[in-house]
């Protein structure tokens, strides 16, 4: 979804009138395919800002397999990771294991040394981590075929 900002602006108007919680996932996940930056970030912004804990990770695991959000999503990550470890913990493993394989492939080298310092801080993320690790080891070898 390209979209523009009354699109964003008509969304999140959406999402906050609805009293259905399957509605409100839905477009709460549609929040993280903006095809724009300026509106993905804001966006995202938006969701670690505004969307209950329950279904904050939607949005931003939507965005990190979104393939507009480029070179800019995994400084977002590691800009906005104190305002994401607020979520519960299984929750915010599910941001990691996306952002670390996809969003990561930016700069492998980086995303090794992030994640390095970040169980270094957060022994709990042991596994995911080390899932998330392999996976964009994977990636990366596809990629390196693929050039």
């Amino acid at each position: 979804m390209t979209g523009d900002p009354a699109a964003l602006d008509t969304m999140i108007k959406r999402y906050e009138a609805s009293p259905v919680e399957h509605e409100r996932m839905t477009l709460v996940t549609a929040l993280g395919s903006f095809g724009q930056w300026e509106l993905l970030e804001k966006a995202l912004d938006y969701a670690i800002e505004q969307v209950p804990d329950r279904i904050r990770f939607m949005p931003l695991v939507a965005a990190a397999g979104n393939p507009a959000a480029g070179d800019h999503l995994w400084p977002w990550f590691e800009a906005n990771l104190e305002r994401m470890q607020s979520m519960h913990p299984m929750l915010f493993e599910r941001v990691v294991a996306a952002f670390v394989p996809g969003p990561g492939l930016v700069d492998p080298d980086r995303t090794r040394a992030f994640c390095k310092t970040l169980l270094e801080k957060q022994p709990r993320l042991r596994d995911v981590l080390a899932l998330s690790l392999e996976r964009l080891a994977v990636n990366a070898a596809f990629r390196q075929r693929k050039r």
